[in-house]
This record gives structure tokens, sequence and C-alpha cells, in this order.
């Protein structure tokens, strides 16, 4: 087992902003020593711009991390709005030099267009984070975490998928741990999925790798969901869901314990 030392890791990660700071600073000056005008020169000094935000809010979002004070939680809220922002709008620039690179000629108003409606509504996603947790979001302690969507290798995903099911354009994956309390078809149980989003033909759908059931209903509920409604429904060795505050941890039989950081939106829910 690896273990980080907190101070060390936020050393080594700031250490690597302030490297990169450093360099694309020089390419930046270096650029505007130039003093040309061209349009393809613009929107490359002005994504390097946005780039050099992107690693100062990151670097100040390693600074505060985990402080204690509703002046921090702010702060770190505002900041890691900003880093999303402006990994958006560096997103935006970078695609529309590399566009004017390859085809000499500026985005028609309609192609920009059809570029700026998926990044509006990651920004959208990015501004409600601090209600909806879609991003990130903090936990009590003031640590960031990621938020309900994680990114993964996309590579690692082709080799899980069975055919004829294709890897979603966007390598998305879900976990959900909750308990279902006082459901009309079994007693209580416990249910994990690990799932990915897929494609079967132009439909997108979940896949789910892992979908495991614990506790006193979970045989009923098993059956049910696998030999009713074909849902890979397993049962696994029994498990407790215990959650304080925003922080939860599902205890394996066995010993092994999977901590959980959720946002606090999450509910209790009644199945059934």
């Amino acid at each position: 087992m690896v273990t980080l030392n907190v101070a060390d890791t936020l050393l080594f990660n700031l250490g690597i902003d302030c490297f990169s700071l450093a360099v694309i600073l020089v390419v930046f000056l270096s650029c505007r020593s130039r003093n040309t005008s061209s349009n393809s020169e613009m929107l490359f000094v002005r994504a390097l711009r946005m780039l050099m935000c992107v690693l100062v809010t990151d670097g100040v979002m390693w600074a505060i991390d985990g402080l204690p004070g509703l002046f921090v939680r702010i702060a770190a809220y505002a900041v890691n709005i900003a880093y999303f922002a402006c990994q958006i709008l560096t997103t935006v620039l970078w695609f529309r030099y590399s566009w004017y690179r390859v085809y000499r000629k500026q985005m028609t108003a309609r192609q920009k267009r059809i570029l700026y409606i998926p990044m509006a509504l990651v920004l959208l996603c990015d501004l409600s984070s601090p209600v909806t947790g879609l991003l990130f979001y903090l936990d009590a302690q003031n640590v960031y975490h990621r938020g309900a969507l994680i990114m993964t290798d996309p590579a690692a995903i082709a080799r899980l998928l069975p055919p004829p099911l294709k890897p979603f354009a966007v390598p998305v994956v879900t976990l959900s741990v909750c308990h279902i309390h006082n459901p009309s078809f079994a007693d209580d149980y416990y249910e994990t999925i690990l799932g990915i989003y897929a494609m079967y033909g132009k439909t997108l759908g979940q896949y789910a790798v892992s979908l495991l059931l614990g506790g006193p209903g979970a045989e009923m509920a098993t059956q049910c969901g696998r030999d009713n409604a074909s849902i890979p429904k397993k049962l696994d060795a029994e498990f407790q869901l215990r959650r304080d505050g925003s922080h939860a941890a599902v205890v394996h039989r066995r010993g092994q314990i999977v901590p959980l950081d959720l946002p606090p939106r999450d509910r209790p829910r009644r199945a059934g």
C-alpha cells in the first residue's frame, strides 16, 4: 500500500503548476515580442492566457484545499468554478486556433454556435456544481472531490464492453451505493452499481460492470431483478452502508471498506 503525505503532495502539485506556468509564460512573452496581429497568433496568445489562468486557479485550489472556515469554503467554490470555466474557455480558443491553422480561415458563425452549445452546457454544470455536485463538490472539511460524473480511460471501457456495445464519446463511469429501505417486494437490502455509458447502435445506455446486493432482502431482490427483469444482479457477502454527514463507507463482511464522499444533496429514497 502506498501512503501519500499531504504536505508532500501539495508541494509536488504546486511545483508542477509553477514549472508549467513558467514555461508557458516564456512562450507567451516570446509571442508578444513578435508584435504580429494575425488571427492565428491572437487566438494562440488568448489560449495561452487562459491556460495560465487554469494553472493559477489550480495552484490556489491545492493551497486552500481542506482548510477550515466559511470564508475558505466560499473562496474554494469560487476558485473551483473559475478553474473549470478557464478550462472551457481554453478548449474553445484552442479549437478555434487549430481550426484556423488547418483550414486557413476563421470559423463561420454557425460553426461557432455548434462549438459553443456543448461548452455552454458544461459551463452551466460548472456554475451549478455548488448545488448539484455535478463537476465537483466540497465535503464538510472543505476538501475537494470530483462530481457525480467520473472520467476514465476510454481504452479500459472498450475492453470491458461486450459486442455489439461501443464506448460512448465521453468516457464516463458512475458509481451508486444505496440502502433500499422498506421496498414493497422484499425486506431491506443494500445495492452497489458500477456502470459505464455505452452505445447500442444510436441508442445511449448504461452497461452494469458490477451490480451487487446484500442485506436481509438481497436474495428476493436479486431473484426479482435477475430472473424476472433480466437485470444482472448478483449476491455478495453482507455489507452495510454507514453514513455520517457527507461521509459514507461500505463495510464488507470480509473486512473491506470502501470510503465514499457523497454530495450533501443526496437524500434517502423509498423504493417500490
